[in-house]
C-alpha cells in the first residue's frame, strides 16, 4: 500500500480520535482517558502502526478501551484473511491479542497469536 496513503489514513483515524475526546470533553470518565492517553507511553498513532506491523492491511478504528483491568489499545484492521481486532499495550507496545474475523466465518471470532 502507498505510504502517503497508509499515513493519511492513520493520520485521518488519529484527528477524528481526538476530535471524538475534545468533543466529549468534560465528564468524568473523559477526564480519566484524557489522564489515560497522557501518561500512556505508546500513543495511538504508534498503537496503529504496531498493529500494522503484526497484521498487513488497512487499520479502520482505533480507540483506548478502559473498561478492562489494564486500559488498553484496540486497532482493527482489514486484511486479506479477514477482520483482525489487535490490542496494543499501552505502556509498552506489546501485542497482547491478534482476533481474526474472517469473511467465512458464521461471526464467531477465531483468536490467533
Amino acid at each position: 500500500m502507498n505510504k502517503k496513503l497508509l499515513s493519511g489514513i492513520i493520520l485521518s483515524l488519529l484527528l477524528l480520535t481526538i476530535t471524538s475526546f475534545s468533543a466529549l470533553a468534560g465528564t468524568q470518565q473523559d477526564k480519566s482517558e484524557e489522564q489515560l492517553l497522557a501518561t500512556s507511553k505508546v500513543n495511538l498513532l504508534q498503537a496503529i502502526n504496531l498493529a500494522l506491523q503484526e497484521v498487513s492491511g488497512t487499520a479502520v478504528s482505533a480507540e483506548l478501551d478502559d473498561e478492562l483491568k489494564s486500559p488498553v489499545y484496540v486497532v482493527e484492521v482489514f486484511a486479506g484473511d479477514g477482520q483482525h481486532k489487535i490490542t496494543v499495550d499501552r505502556m509498552t507496545g506489546q501485542i497482547l491479542n491478534n482476533k481474526l474475523k474472517s469473511a467465512d466465518d458464521d461471526g464467531d471470532e477465531e483468536e490467533r497469536d
